[in-house]
C-alpha cells in the first residue's frame, strides 16, 4: 500500500481518524500518513505534532465540495496516496463520492473498521439493517476511499514519541466556480450527545412535559446530558432533535447510559449498543430494553427516580 491521506473539513477531527489510519498502516505497510488542510495555513500548522508523517497545506477554496474534491484528488496523485480516510460527516461523504469518481477508487462510507483479509486484501466493516448485523466489504481497487463512523473514532491519537510532521505547501489550479457564499450563520446546538460520557434518556414513560425536570435533576446529579427516544421529539415535540438518541437520531457510545421509561425497540437499541454500561428503569418487566441492559429496575419511574436522586444526594453529603 502507498501513502494514506487524511482529510477533514474540521481539522480538529483529523487526530481522531489517525488512530484507525495507524492500524491500516500497520496492517498493510503503508509508506506514510499524510494530512491535508485546504485554505487555512494556521489550522495546518496545528497538526504538525498530531502524529502524521506529513502535513500538506493547499491554498484555495475549502468550502465547496467541487473545489475540495478536485484538490484532494490532485494531492493523492502527486503524493501517490492510495487510500483516503475521512470521518463520516455530510461534507466528507460528498467528498468521498466525488473523489472516488475522479480517481476510479473503491468507496465505502460509514465504516466501523478496516482490517486485512486472509488473502491480504482490505476489508471494511459496516453496519447493515439498522445495526442488526455487520457486513464485511472487500475493497479490491488499487485506490480506496472510506469514511469512518464517528463512534469508531472517539479516541484521539496520542503522539507519545512527539514526532513532528514535515510541512509542505501546495498550490493547485481548480476549475472556476459560478457560485459564492453570501451569508453564513452558526447552527445553534446546546448539546453534543456523540461526545457525552454519561447520558440519561427519557421515553414514553414520562406522562407530561413538566415532569422532565424530575429526570433532569438526576442527570445533573451524575453530570450527565439529557437525551430522549424518538416519540419525545417527533410525536410530543417536548425536546429538540439534537437530544434524540437512536437510529433516526444520534448513535451514542457513552460510558453510562440510563434509559428511563424507554421500551427499547430496535431503532433505539441500535443507537446505544456501544454504551459501556446500560441501566434501564421501566414498569414493564418484559420491555425489550432489559434484554440489552447491564442493570435493570422494574418500577414506576415516578417512584424510582426520586429515590435514586435521594440516594445520590446522601452519598454526596457524606
Amino acid at each position: 500500500m502507498a501513502s494514506i491521506l487524511l482529510y477533514g473539513s474540521n481539522t480538529e477531527k483529523i487526530p481522531y481518524v489517525l488512530n484507525e489510519a495507524k492500524k491500516i498502516q500497520s496492517e498493510f505497510g503503508a509508506d506514510e500518513i499524510l494530512a491535508l488542510v485546504i485554505g487555512n495555513r494556521e489550522d495546518a500548522q496545528k497538526l504538525v505534532n498530531c502524529g502524521v508523517d506529513k502535513v500538506i497545506f493547499a491554498s484555495g477554496e475549502g468550502k465547496f465540495p467541487e473545489t475540495v474534491s478536485e484538490i484532494v484528488a490532485k494531492v493523492m496523485e502527486k503524493y501517490e496516496a492510495s487510500t483516503l480516510v475521512m470521518l463520516n460527516q455530510p461534507f466528507e461523504v460528498e467528498i468521498a463520492g466525488r473523489v472516488s469518481t475522479k480517481i476510479e477508487a473503491s468507496c465505502l462510507t460509514d465504516c466501523l473498521a478496516i482490517k486485512k483479509d486472509g488473502d491480504g486484501s482490505l476489508i471494511a466493516e459496516k453496519m447493515l439493517y439498522g445495526g442488526v448485523v455487520i457486513g464485511n466489504y472487500k475493497l479490491t481497487n488499487n485506490s480506496i476511499v472510506v469514511t469512518l463512523n464517528e463512534n469508531s473514532c472517539r479516541e484521539i491519537y496520542k503522539n507519545e514519541e512527539n514526532n513532528l510532521s514535515t510541512f509542505s505547501e501546495e498550490t493547485f489550479e481548480t476549475k472556476p466556480l459560478k457560485k459564492k457564499i453570501t451569508q453564513t450563520r452558526e447552527i445553534e446546538q446546546t448539546v453534543d450527545l456523540k461526545s457525552s460520557r454519561k447520558i440519561v434518556s427519557i421515553g414514553r414513560g414520562i406522562n407530561k412535559q413538566e415532569d422532565i425536570g424530575i429526570v433532569e435533576q438526576l442527570a445533573n446529579a451524575i453530570g450527565a446530558q439529557l437525551g430522549c427516544s424518538r416519540p419525545i421529539v417527533e410525536d410530543f415535540k417536548w425536546l429538540k432533535p439534537e437530544r434524540q438518541v437512536g437510529l433516526t437520531g444520534t448513535i451514542v457510545a457513552p460510558d453510562l447510559y440510563v434509559a428511563i421509561g424507554i421500551s427499547g425497540q430496535i431503532q433505539h437499541a441500535v443507537g446505544i449498543k456501544d454504551a459501556k454500561v446500560i441501566v434501564a428503569i421501566n414498569n414493564n418487566k418484559n420491555a425489550p430494553i432489559f434484554e440489552i441492559a447491564d442493570y435493570g429496575i422494574v418500577g414506576d419511574l415516578y417512584e424510582v427516580v426520586p429515590k435514586l436522586q435521594q440516594a445520590l444526594q446522601a452519598v454526596v453529603n457524606k
